[in-house]
């Protein structure tokens, strides 16, 4: 069996193996610092050996740079807070753009922001944040800093949202395709291809 610890050895729950299968296959296993599993071995005397030290979950997390964890945990924290307390639908926080047509655009501008901030499954969240901190916490945050890079979170989540209603408004209009008029588009998937073409350029 395999266990994880910041200072000394503990038994780990259910949940502690799920969390620790997830960062295993995660960026956060690709840290600067190797982090490694130790592995308990049985032995006939029953006396065992002593596990290394390891980093937690938490520790690893805390290892992250200061707007690639502040991104991340607003993704977490908007999708566990919908989830749980179902107070938005999601045709409220989706991008729409029939919704963002002329005088309208300034009153749902704020859906540019929440779609972005918006995932539709756990598995939606868990691959865009793979993405993220891989791009983020070992990219473009190390080269160019925290400051400029959370610029270039928010620049880019502006970005895509208004490209993508001006996209969807473009097919209407020139082509009168309007099935792209009414989707309701959310997650990440934009900003951080923004950002893997940022980070391949430079």
């Amino acid at each position: 069996s395999f266990s994880v610890s910041c200072v000394t050895s503990t038994k780990m729950t259910t949940k502690q193996h799920f969390w620790n299968l997830f960062f295993k296959i995660s960026p956060f296993n690709i840290s600067r610092r190797r982090l490694t599993l130790s592995r308990t071995m049985d032995g006939s005397n029953n006396s065992g050996q002593q596990h290394r030290q390891q980093m937690t979950l938490f520790c690893r997390y805390q290892q992250l740079p200061m707007t690639t964890r502040c991104v991340f945990t607003i993704n977490v924290f908007a999708f566990l807070f919908n989830a749980i307390l179902r107070l938005f639908s999601y045709s409220t926080l989706c991008l729409i753009p029939a919704l963002m047509r002329g005088k309208d655009f300034l009153g749902q501008f704020y859906r540019i922001f929440t779609s972005a901030f918006t995932h539709g499954s756990f598995f939606h969240l868990l691959v865009n944040m793979c993405a993220f901190i891989q791009i983020g916490a070992f990219g473009l945050e190390m080269k160019l800093g925290s400051v400029n890079f959370a610029l270039l979170v928010f620049l880019f989540t502006i970005l895509c949202g208004t490209t993508h209603v001006l996209l969807a408004s473009g097919m209407w209009y020139l082509l009168g395709m309007s099935g792209y008029q009414n989707e309701c588009a959310v997650g990440f998937s934009g900003v951080i291809l923004s950002l893997v073409v940022l980070d391949t350029a430079f």
